[in-house]
């Protein structure tokens, strides 16, 4: 096999593994079937506003949320368990109220996992990555929409995974006026164990090819 046939195999080695544990949403071209619902009844539903590649939406609801949509982010997804969810949010108006608003919740038909992470920016976009697990402090379970709960077990964590029936991102930062948007969102696994293993063997037989080319290349000088 050529060097080149060779690279671009180790290549498509990585970015398969990848792209097989991550499920996103670009915006690109569309919202992607998102919605905007009403953090406490569930209620709304209507497909998220769009504009220039991101979501956005004012004041719709009493709480508005963006809603993700099924059965792309619905379902077991066990699978991504001590993976991450990242998202970038930015929101034109920002309360001033000490309460702190969840950013990310996640839950089952029975439980709500919240992510409390603090306001997003509203002067550009802001990353915000969670770790789905526990080791996350930022996770409460039992609480509302501004704290309360406790920390979740694995064990609790591990149940709302297996049977999402719902992802919301807060969308509504201010008690007056808001204009919020986000772009991109993602979800990823735990890259597995053997995934990297294959990889690794690739990147070494890469090299090795390229040694051996080096090594006759210097005895023929």
């Amino acid at each position: 096999m050529k060097l080149k046939s060779l690279l671009a195999c180790v290549i498509a080695l990585g970015s398969t593994s990848v792209t097989a544990q991550t499920i996103s949403s670009e915006f690109t071209h569309g919202p992607e079937q998102w919605k905007v619902r009403d953090y406490v009844t569930g209620s709304g539903g209507q497909v998220s506003d769009w504009y220039a590649g991101a979501l956005q939406t004012t004041d719709v609801r009493d709480a508005t949320v963006f809603s993700a949509p099924g059965p792309l982010y619905t379902g077991n997804k066990l699978a991504f368990y001590g993976g991450t969810v990242t998202f970038d949010l930015y929101s034109a108006y920002l309360s001033s109220n000490t309460l702190h608003s969840f950013v990310l919740a996640i839950g089952s038909s029975t439980t709500l996992l919240h992510w409390y992470a603090g306001q997003p920016s509203n002067v550009d976009f802001e990353t915000f990555t969670a770790v789905l697990s526990p080791q996350d402090g930022g996770w409460q379970i039992g609480g509302g929409p501004t704290g309360g709960g406790s920390t979740p077990t694995a064990a609790q964590f591990k149940a709302v995974l297996a049977n999402v029936t719902r992802i919301y991102v807060n969308a509504d930062w201010n008690d007056g006026s808001d204009y919020v948007q986000m772009d991109r969102f993602a979800i990823s696994a735990v890259p597995e164990p053997q995934s990297w293993l294959l990889l690794a063997g690739g990147v070494g037989l890469l090299a090795l090819r390229l040694r051996r080319r080096n090594a006759v290349a210097h005895r023929l000088r």
